[in-house]
């Protein structure tokens, strides 16, 4: 199963607990939210001047809270893909002999245990701990003259 299709079928599951438990007082909120990465360190560029560019990174979340309780349950489900510098895109081109590419495909996600700061008002804080995984791939597609053709 593709990365894309295990994020479309977690958003999905997300989606169904949110909706039944809405109608037994639990209140559900979904988010969204997105932002730049910039890689630094050797992330961003080794001493050959080998690494990845910034590019966009993406958020979905569903946070459950029952009622009458500042304790919830939040589920996030992240993104980012990040492309090939020149310097690393040229060191490619040229071990494979032809033009190409390469990027980092970043997809995590992560179970948390809320507590919401009292009083509840327009703008609060709250403390957010719980577990969650990241899986990190690293491709470069291959030269036309290795792809294979059905």
């Amino acid at each position: 199963m593709s990365s894309s299709t295990r994020a479309i079928s977690a958003l999905a599951l997300a989606s169904l607990v949110a909706v039944p438990s809405a109608a037994q007082g639990v209140r559900a909120q979904v988010g969204v939210a997105g932002s730049v990465t910039f890689p630094t360190s050797y992330y961003d560029a080794d001493p050959n001047g080998d690494g990845f560019t910034p590019a966009l990174y993406g958020l979905v979340l569903v946070d459950l809270q029952l009622p009458e309780t500042p304790v919830g349950l939040r589920l996030d489900l992240s993104t980012g893909h990040n492309p090939a510098n020149d310097s690393l895109k040229a060191r490619l081109s040229a071990a494979v002999g032809a033009p190409s590419d390469g990027k980092t495909n970043l997809l995590g996600g992560t179970v948390d245990l809320t507590y919401n700061l009292q009083p509840a008002s327009r703008v609060r804080g709250y403390l957010l701990g719980g577990l969650g995984c990241t899986e990190s791939s690293t491709r470069s597609p291959p030269a036309a003259s290795q792809r294979t053709r059905p």
